[in-house]
């Protein structure tokens, strides 16, 4: 990944060695066969999808934004050479207002929602009816936006999340290993009177021997001391 790409590079860990690290009786697993992984953010791309339009949904006036952002997972040779693999990988996202007195911003939409393995895809994000523009009852028709999803390796679904503002992908490969940079898509509606949001992302895995599934994640999954970054 080009480093003026790169978000943050986190060492991913799993709670055994947290246990460890406090000196606590793990699952009989020693130092030495515990496993790490490293996970890659690159920073978000974002754009305004409704540029000079004031949208209303819900009787809420909201700006669109899609915000894309790049995730490369990464196995260290030495684990590699154990014969460890990603199993299972859930790459999450939250967003919130800089200002906790302004609206809260939500996830409008994601992508992809739900692919399986095959051949490389594009779908067309397109917003309509629910959407109205400049006064309630107007019509838009449609407004969107084409996505070229890649080569689909492993088996890929999305989830809106809680409260619609934290969003998460569940990956599981399948015959091929997961490694390397996957990409995934969220429209965010910000109300007008939210003049920035901030987002933040985290990865939690699973890491795979033929002798058992490691649960690894960041030292710190406190959503407001996490990484993030200003949109808006």
């Amino acid at each position: 990944m080009d480093s003026k790409n790169l978000w943050f590079e986190e060492e991913l860990i799993t709670q055994d060695e947290i246990k460890l690290n406090q000196d606590t009786i793990s699952l009989g697993v020693s130092v030495g066969d515990i496993p790490h992984a490293v996970v890659r953010v690159q920073k978000p791309v974002w754009d305004v999808l409704n540029k000079g339009k004031l949208f209303i949904v819900s009787g809420q006036e909201i700006r669109l934004f899609k915000v894309k952002i790049g995730f490369e997972f990464d196995i260290p040779h030495t684990e590699i050479d154990k014969n460890y693999r990603f199993s299972f990988a859930k790459c999450s996202a939250f967003v919130w207002s800089r200002d906790d007195k302004q609206p809260a911003p939500w996830v409008f939409d994601i992508f992809p929602r739900e692919l399986y393995e095959g051949e490389p895809q594009k779908i067309s994000v397109k917003f309509s009816p629910e959407i109205t523009v400049d006064q309630i009852g107007a019509s838009i028709g449609e407004i969107g936006t084409e996505i070229a999803l890649g080569q689909i390796v492993p088996t890929v679904i999305g989830f809106l999340g809680q409260d619609q503002r934290k969003p998460r992908w569940e990956i599981r490969p399948k015959d091929k290993m997961l490694l390397g940079i996957h990409y995934f898509w969220l429209v965010v509606a910000v109300p007008v009177d939210c003049e920035k949001i901030r987002l933040a992302s985290q990865v939690e895995a699973n890491l795979e021997r033929n002798f058992g599934v490691f649960k690894i994640g960041p030292r710190n999954k406190l959503w407001k001391n996490r990484p993030s970054i200003e949109i808006g």
